[in-house]
Formats: structure tokens, C-alpha cells, sequence
């Protein structure tokens, strides 16, 4: 199966996505040269390929992807036992909820981003997403902000890019990011794992107009998993900046000592 497309596509209603596939072994290949939008409530992926049985996928996107709905990812390619092989070179914009970025699930999954992805979910990658063990393989020389998730996979990452790694997402289907929590990415406890950066991997500070408080920041804070000592209210960060020259900042985390 072949779908190849290079206009606009525009999907407005509940569980209708931009391209779906759908076979049991038969290779789908997907090449996609322009914008997808969809505005679906729920299940209203920009591509949907799914393969029953050990389907091939292939994906090669360079159209901007934007879904706003709940389980409305940019690209949702899962196989049963097969291989998932994506290829972007766009902005993927997806959904709040159990949306992703980019979501996968196979036997072999690659991932190969060379532009921006996100959600508001705030879940970037998410792969093995039908539970079963593989092997993935991401590279990433764009922007990846969120998280990346691979619970069961053997996992090799290379970052020459940007990884902005955060939790701060749309709890509730608005539009409006209003929930911040801490950002964990899972990658499993395969021995086999590895991250190789030569990029840079950003711990996003809470959102907000000042840097102190929740609080201020206008949003929920959900302080699972936080360090919090002290009593504190949040693990703030500052930044700081001074001199001529370009603007280099960098974070300085601010340490309370008992005397």
C-alpha cells in the first residue's frame, strides 16, 4: 500500500484522521509534502497507520502536522511484530491527554527528526506503545519538547539537536497549558540502552512570567516525584546575566545549606 500526497488536508470531524492505513502484513508506505490539520476531540491523529499483523511501516513527512484533540498524535504508526520506520523533516503540533509527538510501536522502530515536535500533552516520543519489547532507534538533529517514553524497548538516542526535557501540559482539552509537572522520560532498564548527545538537553524551568512559585506561573503543580527541601514550594531555577556580548544564559540552580 502506497499514499502519496502533496496538497493541504483539512480533517474537522470526531475520529477523523488526515491519511489512515490499515493492513495485516502488507507494507504501507506514507510520503506526505504538506500540512495536515485535524480538529477532532478525540482519536484524531494527523497519520494513523496501523498494521494488525508484522506490517512494514514506512512514513516520510515534510508537511507541518497539527492535531488538537485528545489521542490525536502527529504520526501514530504501530505494527504488530513489524517494523516502523519515520522519517521527519517538519513542526508536528499534536494534541493534550494521551496525544504524542511521535508514537510508535514494533518489533524495530526508527525515528529520524530533523525539525520540531511536540504536544501539548507534552509527551514528545512515545514508542513500544502497544506494550510489546523491540528495538528503537532515535536521532534527533531538530527540537524534540517533552518527553521521551520507550518502557520495553532496547534504545539507542542519538541528540545532536535540541531536547527541551519538561512536563508542562493542557490537562483538560482547552488549548492552554495549565498543568506543571516534573518530567520523567522512561527509557526502560535495558543494559542495552544508550543516549549519545552532542546536542544539548535543556531542563525547562517552570513556566510563567517570574521564575519563584507556581504560583505565579498561573498553573497547577503537580509535586510528585519533586525534590523539594526545605519546605519549599518548587525546585526554582534562576537565571542570570551580565557582560557585553550576546545573550548565553544559563541556569543557576540555588543551594539552601543548614548552618
Amino acid at each position: 500500500m502506497r499514499v502519496s500526497f502533496a496538497g493541504p488536508l483539512i480533517a474537522r470531524g470526531d475520529r477523523q484522521q488526515g491519511i489512515h492505513t490499515r493492513s495485516l502484513t502488507g507494507e504501507q508506505t506514507i510520503t506526505k509534502t504538506a500540512a495536515i490539520q485535524t480538529s477532532g476531540p478525540t482519536a484524531s491523529q494527523a497519520i494513523l497507520a496501523e498494521g494488525t499483523g508484522a506490517a512494514a511501516i514506512h512514513i516520510v513527512n515534510s508537511g507541518a502536522l497539527t492535531a488538537s484533540g485528545n489521542n490525536a498524535s502527529g504520526i501514530d504508526a504501530q505494527t504488530a511484530g513489524g517494523t516502523v520506520d519515520i522519517r521527519n523533516s517538519q513542526t508536528i503540533a499534536a494534541g493534550w491527554g494521551s496525544s504524542a509527538g511521535i508514537q510508535t510501536a514494533g518489533a524495530s522502530q526508527t525515528i529520524d527528526n530533523t525539525s520540531a515536535v511536540g504536544a501539548l500533552s507534552d509527551v514528545a516520543i512515545r514508542a513500544d506503545a502497544n506494550g510489546s519489547a523491540g528495538t528503537l532507534l532515535l536521532s534527533n538533529s531538530g527540537q524534540i519538547t517533552g518527553t521521551v517514553t520507550a518502557a520495553s524497548s532496547d534504545v539507542t538516542m542519538t541528540n545532536g539537536g535540541t531536547w527541551n526535557l519538561r512536563a508542562f501540559s493542557d490537562s483538560t482539552g482547552t488549548g492552554t497549558r495549565d498543568r506543571w509537572a516534573v518530567a520523567v522520560s522512561n527509557l526502560g532498564t535495558n543494559a542495552a540502552n544508550s543516549i549519545v548527545n552532542s546536542g544539548s538537553v535543556v531542563l525547562a524551568a517552570q513556566p510563567g512570567t517570574t521564575l519563584l512559585s507556581p504560583t505565579a506561573a498561573n498553573v497547577s503543580f503537580d509535586a510528585a516525584g519533586a525534590y523539594l527541601p526545605f519546605g519549599q514550594a518548587c525546585q526554582c531555577t534562576r537565571a542570570r546575566w551580565g557582560g557585553a556580548g550576546p545573550d548565553t544564559r544559563r541556569a543557576h540552580f540555588h543551594e539552601r545549606r543548614r548552618a
